[in-house]
């Protein structure tokens, strides 16, 4: 967490030195929602993500551009379980640092923007809402537990209206396994997190 708390410094000591440059830096805010799932033997059912984040866009030219944020996310799992006596379900709570590089289809103020981030995101809490296991299951009393660093990669794709609004789809596809094998288990489940989501941003 230390080094999520540094990335925020720097993100705001480059905004602030460029723009006494006048260097062209904007500001961006977004929020994105959407399905969330998982990948492996022992994947829970369909959920939700949502997730608000901050970055600064660094023009590369007419049509590049570099993004490095940062975001704030909350996941939960299982939502067809929720209320449902013995129905099991997990909520989890992550910081994201992600770079995005955007490539701006079309000339003019609005088009296309296609884009590619790394994404390290690091667990701040979990929950379970129903955290007994049945009957001779093997695993720890509250569920699983998850690593308290992920690797994902997130592309996207982002209409620009003019100069400030935003409205895409973003995903997270996660490329490193996101939970502890649970003691005892002989399966090895290879579980990843990916999020799809309708995502609204502006920027100034």
């Amino acid at each position: 967490m230390k080094k999520f708390f540094i990335f925020i410094f720097a993100i705001f000591a480059i905004h602030a030195t460029c723009r006494a440059q006048g260097a062209g830096i904007e500001n961006s805010i977004q929020i994105s929602a959407g399905p969330f799932f998982q990948t492996g033997q022992l994947a829970s059912g369909l959920g939700l993500g949502v997730r608000l984040s901050y970055g600064l866009a660094f023009p590369l030219g007419v049509k590049w551009s570099l993004q490095p944020g940062v975001g704030i996310g909350y996941k939960r799992s299982d939502l067809r379980n929720i209320g449902k006596a013995g129905g099991m379900t997990y909520s989890l709570g992550q910081a994201d640092l992600f770079c995005a590089l955007r490539y701006r289809l079309g000339a003019g103020k609005s088009g296309l923007l296609l884009g590619l981030a790394p994404d390290v995101s690091f667990t701040l809490w979990q929950g379970n809402a129903n955290p007994v296991l049945p009957p001779g299951e093997v695993g720890y009393k509250d569920g699983k537990k998850f690593r308290p660093v992920m690797f994902g990669l997130m592309p996207s794709i982002i209409y620009q209206f003019g100069q400030r609004w935003q409205v895409g789809l973003e995903c997270n596809f996660g490329i490193t396994e996101a939970a502890f094998q649970l003691p005892g288990s002989t399966v090895h489940d290879d579980n990843r997190l990916h999020t799809v989501m309708l995502l609204f941003g502006v920027r100034f």
